[in-house]
């Protein structure tokens, strides 16, 4: 049996090369907006949607267009398990592509 030890040491490093937390608020250019005002969201809230494109924006890296998406984080940031359970699934295919592999969800903004 593996046993996985986690040290405080561990854990301080890691934030330290993590760095300081980010609270920069990141807006959505406005040909975003226009195109994200008329699409349909299936229902899904327009701003669960904006949310979500701006945590793409401000997590893309330079080399892929894939962003590790943390269903998770969002279900606790509000406060709920919606979207996982309810939203989610609604996002129409052309706004947001998504792929679940080995429990990751990794997602790719297609506007």
């Amino acid at each position: 049996m593996v046993k996985w030890t986690l040290r405080f040491d561990d854990i301080i490093a890691d934030a330290l090369d993590a760095g300081p937390l980010r609270m920069e608020e990141y807006p959505l250019p406005e040909t975003v907006i226009s195109q994200l005002e008329a699409t349909d969201t299936n229902g899904v809230p327009k701003e669960v949607v904006a949310e979500l494109i701006r945590y793409y924006l401000a997590n893309k890296p330079d080399d892929t267009d894939w962003v590790v998406m943390p269903v998770a984080n969002f279900d606790a940031y509000y406060g709920n398990n919606n979207l996982s359970k309810k939203w989610l699934a609604k996002i129409p295919k052309l706004l947001i592509q998504r792929e679940n592999r080995h429990g990751i969800c990794r997602c790719k903004i297609l506007l």
